[in-house]
């Protein structure tokens, strides 16, 4: 048995080094095609598993909307519920305090995801405490757990447990509890926890004096989370919760979100949740299994054309007594020699390339999980499979000729016929085409979200985060009136909201019809500052006191649709008049529909975000006088600011970099195909090589020879744009339904892609065609 095995052995490595060209190509290919989509595999296997960690994800559901998803509701709905049905084992409201800094010390830290939980938090969700008690942890509403983490980097070796935080200058938070870092492909965000009823505390930036927001129903600023008791039927007892928070007179219409639906629900409209998209990670499992495809195809091809070049070999074996099962054992065990070689250098690639690749995709997680888990089982079964179907090719050769015929096919010319499955390479250019044209189409919408007119002026455009400042109406003042002095300032307001970050909705009921809207508090700078175009009416003025004593309202067109207003100018909203109308603006990304908004003059509830815009010219010195103007006001507080256009090109981030993704990857696509076009135009042509000696000596030119060989290869390529043309239409069709306000699917995609992949294929393929025509025919033509 050892001899048959080192027989065996030797004669693959003798094979091996005899075509060691395709060798090398089979191995380079394979190679990087495992590496790259085993990365790709992995992101998916994330993404498909967000919030898996919960025990208890299939039991968990939040309270929406019924109409448009919106996750907001009211402060005492959390606790109705749990009284009012015995199914529900446990309810937590949830919200991002996002208020401020901590300081232990001397030293000042920014805690990014504050979260607001109720204590019960810890009974729904999976956050492990690693120091403290899950009971006693947020009983205290000045208290806070805080992950590893972040308890790391601010008590460095010193015992978090009973250490003390103060908060904004305002208060005081006693750490009574650590929690393990929550993983990476959870719809939460968490880097410490708050007990909910403190938001009464600091909703008003009094400590000493709770406010009435958690006791009062309309303000929808919450979220609402309700684990049901184990073997509940959900589904029946939705249309019962649904019925008795109509009766207890809550504006909108609710329905259940399953736990495990949040994170790739792209019509929610929620804050402070991880948001995944389901349309882009099916394209990165398409470019994976793509890149499979084509290695994978290249290597059959190879394997099938260096098995027909060999075809004497097999001949003289079967002569000799040779079995069926012998040449297809060899074949399985070459393949999988293959590719055990090729898993060990990708697994090296992976190492090497791990880390870039996911700051494209802005994620970090364990690569160490493909080892134990179903990603090693799809590997091992690939591997499988291939090899089998390589081991089934050169047996079909085998049995299928005569052991004389297959001889004297070596003194022929039909060594070249049906060389390779002729649609495996259909299929890898169909493959190339598809990746190109969702390059393209995903770089012509990220051109179209950055240079689309968003209704507002966003150049030069600086927030200024002032939620931590507490600052009176006074100072707010005084600090307006030293930045305007500036000549490179141009005009300043304030706001209580900014691009996709509008907190504060309200309902209303106006011509028979109820409905949401987004209610920004504004001083009367304002509309100016963001250059927004006033089409009816006016803007708010300092010298119209009726602005601020009624609280004066100015709408934008998606408002007085949603009301079907004939004459917004007359009508009133909750009894604010409205005193003029925008021009639809986006607010948020462009992944969605434009919200009915309405600015509310009102300055005092404004002091929340400056908006700061600047004059051309000297940015650099217009922002230091910023942050000179804040320091002289606050000077313990630390200063958050940000560009308009950075934050906006901030909510398309995953576009971005996809678009980046689908760049680098169709390039990898077009390189693996390349380098398996030039292994069977090898093939071809040595197959070829007196059939091109006799034609030259017949007078044929180069030109005629290179067209003869090329002739194959486009007739492939446009087949491959026919059935590629369609079902990439119909795909990036789909991706494009995830935007709102997207490009168009332009013919010159489609007719560019067809056109790169001939020519980089021609390319490829001519090279060796010249080189081959151009020979002295007598080389080909000596020994005949």
């Amino acid at each position: 048995m050892s001899k048959t095995m080192e027989k065996l052995f030797s004669s693959i490595y003798r094979k091996a080094i005899k075509y060691r060209i395709y060798t090398i190509i089979n191995i380079a290919g394979l190679s990087t095609a495992f590496a790259l989509s085993s990365l790709l595999f992995l992101y998916s296997w994330n993404e498909y598993n967000v919030d898996s960690f919960h025990r208890n994800k299939d039991r968990i559901y939040r309270v929406v909307d019924s109409k448009d998803g919106c996750a907001f509701t009211q402060p005492l709905l959390a606790g109705e519920l749990k009284d009012a049905f015995p199914e529900i084992e446990a309810v937590t409201r949830v919200r991002h305090n996002d208020g401020g800094y901590y300081k232990f010390g001397e030293n000042i830290f920014d805690i990014k995801y504050d979260m607001c939980f109720d204590s019960t938090a810890f009974q729904i969700f999976d956050f492990h405490l690693i120091a403290g008690n899950e009971k006693e942890a947020l009983k205290n509403p000045f208290s806070i757990v805080l992950t590893k983490s972040v308890a790391k980097r601010i008590f460095k070796e010193i015992d978090p447990i009973g250490q003390t935080l103060r908060y904004n200058n305002l208060c005081n938070f006693v750490v009574t509890g650590v929690m393990d870092d929550l993983p990476e492909n959870s719809s939460f965000s968490v880097d410490a926890i708050l007990p909910f009823p403190v938001l009464a505390y600091l909703w008003e930036g009094n400590p000493e004096k709770p406010s009435n927001v958690l006791t009062i129903r309309d303000n929808a600023s919450f979220h609402t989370y309700i684990l049901f008791k184990k073997n509940i039927n959900v589904p029946a007892i939705e249309s019962k919760i649904t019925a008795f928070m109509k009766n207890k007179d809550y504006e909108q219409d609710f329905k259940l979100q399953s736990q495990k639906n949040i994170y790739f629900d792209k019509n929610a409209r929620d804050r402070w949740i991880n948001k995944g998209d389901a349309s882009m990670v099916i394209l990165l499992l398409s470019i994976a299994i793509g890149l499979l495809i084509i290695s994978i195809v290249n290597y059959i091809n190879l394997n099938s054309a260096i098995t027909r070049n060999n075809l004497f070999n097999l001949g003289i074996r079967k002569l000799l007594g040779a079995k069926t099962n012998q040449i297809v054992s060899f074949s399985i065990v070459e393949t999988l020699i293959f590719f055990s070689v090729s898993i060990a250098l990708a697994a090296l690639i992976i190492a090497f390339i791990k880390e870039p690749f996911q700051n494209i995709l802005l994620v970090n997680y364990s690569f160490s999980s493909i080892a134990a888990g179903k990603l090693f089982f799809l590997v091992a079964l690939l591997t499988l499979v291939v090899a089998l179907l390589s081991g089934i090719i050169p047996a079909r050769y085998f049995i299928r000729l005569h052991s004389v015929a297959v001889i004297n096919s070596k003194h022929s010319n039909k060594g070249y016929s049906n060389l390779t499955n002729n649609s495996l390479i259909i299929l890898q250019f169909f493959i190339t085409i598809v990746f190109i044209v969702a390059a393209l189409t995903i770089e012509k919408q990220v051109f179209y979200i950055n240079h689309k007119n968003l209704g507002f002026n966003k150049d030069l455009l600086v927030y200024v985060d002032m939620k931590s400042m507490n600052l009176t109406e006074s100072q707010a003042k005084s600090l307006k009136e030293d930045l305007i002095s500036d000549p490179r300032i141009q005009s300043i307001s304030y706001s209580a909201g900014l691009f996709g970050d509008v907190r504060r909705g309200d309902y209303a009921e106006l011509n028979g019809i109820k409905a949401l809207y987004r209610r920004i508090p504004t001083d009367p700078d304002y509309i100016k500052t963001m250059g927004y175009h006033i089409v009816e009416g006016r803007d708010f003025s300092f010298n119209m006191k009726t602005d601020f004593t009624s609280q004066a309202y100015i709408i934008n067109q998606a408002t007085v649709k949603a009301f079907e207003m004939k004459d917004p100018l007359n009508e009133k909203i909750n009894d604010h008049p409205i005193v003029g109308v925008v021009e639809d603006f986006n607010f948020e990304s462009v992944h969605k529909n434009i919200q009915p908004v309405a600015f509310v003059c009102n300055p005092e509830e404004a002091i929340w975000i400056a908006n700061i815009k600047l004059s051309s010219g000297d940015v650099r010195g217009a922002v230091q006088h910023i942050k000179n103007m804040f320091k002289k006001i606050k000077p313990d507080s630390p200063l958050h600011y940000s560009f308009a256009d950075e934050r906006i090109a901030g909510y398309y981030k995953k576009e971005i970099q996809f678009s980046k993704l689908s760049v680098i990857f169709s390039i990898i696509n077009i390189i693996i195909s390349c380098i398996g076009l030039v292994g069977l135009v090898l093939f071809r042509i040595s197959c070829r090589v007196k059939e091109i000696g006799i034609r030259k000596v017949n007078g044929a030119k180069i030109s005629e020879v290179m067209v003869m060989l090329n002739h194959d290869f486009v007739r492939w390529i446009t087949i491959a744009f026919v059935i590629a043309t369609p079902i990439s239409w119909y795909a990036m069709n789909l991706w494009l339904k995830n935007f709102v306000y997207k490009t168009d699917l332009s013919w010159w995609i489609f007719a560019l892609s067809g056109i790169l992949t001939l020519g980089i294929a021609l390319l490829t393929v001519s090279w060796q065609s010249w080189n081959a025509a151009a020979r002295n025919p007598v080389e080909a033509l000596r020994y005949e």
